[in-house]
């Protein structure tokens, strides 16, 4: 298997949160009116925290197992306590990935419904 590398872990990650961005855009119109500016800019935050937050745990955790980084299907091959960080460290980068587009798409929608 070709080995894992950062930059396509985070763009499959991104694509994947453009695509959520677009579940965001389309159920966005069914919140209440006066409290739609609040949930949007309350999933924006949490969007923008959990995904930095995930995206420095999982450069850490990459960098912490440099030499062997592993796929979720390399699960059963792992062998001692410390070796389920190389399955953790792309997840927590592509989980990062995915939440960080949806907050300047909740950011706009924010403005755009307070205005």
């Amino acid at each position: 298997m070709p080995r894992l590398r950062p930059a396509e872990v985070l763009g499959r990650g991104a694509a994947y949160g453009l695509a959520a961005s677009l579940t965001l855009l389309i159920s966005a119109p069914l919140l209440p009116p006066d409290e739609r500016p609040d949930h949007l800019s309350a999933i924006s935050f949490l969007a923008l925290t959990i995904g930095l937050t995930l995206l420095v745990i999982g450069a850490f955790l990459w960098w912490c197992c440099l030499g062997d980084i592993r796929r979720f299907r390399d699960w059963r091959t792992l062998t001692g306590q410390t070796s389920g960080v190389t399955v953790i460290a792309p997840a927590c980068l592509r989980i990062g990935g995915v939440t960080l587009p949806l907050s300047p798409t909740a950011l706009l929608l924010t403005h755009l419904t307070s205005g």
